[in-house]
């Protein structure tokens, strides 16, 4: 496993990290200490420059290229769904619980943004709370940032 280390020019701090085939397994926004930042690949220049310039471009990658080991089927319904939210769009934990199959769910919607392995392609900033914006594991001040730069209207 490897990382890259890029700079968003909105929210500071970006690190995919790769394993040994090439595949995408995570994106973090805050520096993980387990694994080397090594020079971006070849292979990987149109998802790094993707999330360099995020929120501007549009993912290069299919969500049935994401890698969702040991996940439960509920929370891939959850990123699927919020994969597919467009941007500048948002939508509360209960409704997104709600067109993921199990409308009484919010707090399992909660747990899934908060173990999303890859914010800024399955947008978990996107998820709000029905009373205001809700927590973001690497800081409500990026989650703000990056639905103010995708013109979201959450208030």
């Amino acid at each position: 496993m490897y990382m890259v280390h890029l700079q968003n020019k909105h929210i500071g701090d970006v690190f995919p990290v790769f394993d040994d085939k090439g595949t995408l397994v995570e994106v973090c926004l805050i520096r993980p200490e387990e694994y080397d930042v090594q020079p971006m690949k070849k292979e990987h220049e149109k998802i790094c420059a993707y999330l360099e310039s995020y929120p501007a471009g549009e993912c290069p990658l299919k969500f049935d290229e994401l890698v969702f080991e040991g996940r439960s089927e509920f929370h891939k319904s959850v990123y699927r769904n919020l994969f597919n939210i467009p941007k500048g769009e948002v939508l509360t934990y209960g409704k997104l619980a709600e067109i993921s199959g199990s409308k009484n769910a919010a707090r399992a919607v909660g747990t899934a943004m908060a173990t999303n392995p890859y914010p800024l392609i399955v947008p978990c900033h996107r998820v709000v709370r029905a009373n205001g914006l809700g927590n973001y594991s690497s800081g409500v001040h990026k989650k703000e940032k990056l639905l103010a730069e995708e013109g979201a209207n959450w208030k």
